[in-house]
């Protein structure tokens, strides 16, 4: 079989959740779920990366934040990997706005400049995805024109995040859209037309 252009838009909230509490008094314990998330073992989704490795081009959207697709992935010349929602191993002081990696810092959340809290650079939940990140995704579908796309992980609230580019997909030639969950509660009224459903346990 001709190997194809296809997108894959992931699912999975990484470490979204803690992100969303942002007060200056709270900063220790947004700090101690980060961390969690950073000692976790990193797993990558080995139907992900079947997917990836048979394209001839791809396009990963992820809206994990742990960074580990992008890892997994990063041998793949063919492949090109978005993280929708940002990367928790990387902050912003919240004082002079100085960025650091801080892949390797775990338990050192403060400014080696001035001493303030750093931020985790991810976008907490309920909001939008930034506007270079919607464009970036966008450009790619228009020139690439993917023949597929998977929506891995898929759970109601992530499709819905994602309706848009799955429509932009359509609207530039793919034909055909899948959606691939472990989510009992996602049922087949959830899909539009032409799309399908693969369940996973």
């Amino acid at each position: 079989m001709e190997a194809q252009t296809i997108l894959v838009l992931v699912g999975g909230a990484g470490a979204t959740e803690e992100t969303a509490v942002v007060a200056p008094y709270e900063m220790e314990k947004l700090w101690e779920g980060i961390d969690e998330c950073k000692r976790a073992p990193e797993v990558a989704d080995v139907h992900l990366l079947e997917l990836a490795a048979g394209a001839a081009r791809v396009l990963v959207a992820t809206q994990e934040t742990d960074g580990v697709t992008a890892r997994a992935l990063v041998d793949l010349p063919a492949c090109e990997v978005v993280e929708m929602r940002g990367n928790m191993h990387t902050a912003t002081c919240t004082a002079c706005y100085d960025s650091e990696h801080i892949a390797y810092a775990i338990g050192e959340h403060r400014c080696a400049h001035c001493g303030e809290w750093m931020m985790p650079d991810v976008v907490p939940p309920g909001a939008s995805i930034l506007t270079n990140t919607e464009c970036r995704m966008r450009a790619w579908i228009k020139t690439m024109r993917p023949g597929v796309c998977y929506v891995v992980d898929a759970a109601v609230p992530f499709a819905s995040c994602v309706r848009p580019f799955i429509q932009y997909a359509k609207q530039h030639g793919c034909a055909q859209v899948v959606h691939v969950s472990t989510d009992p509660s996602y049922k087949v009224k959830n899909l539009r037309g032409g799309e399908t459903l693969q369940r996973r346990l």
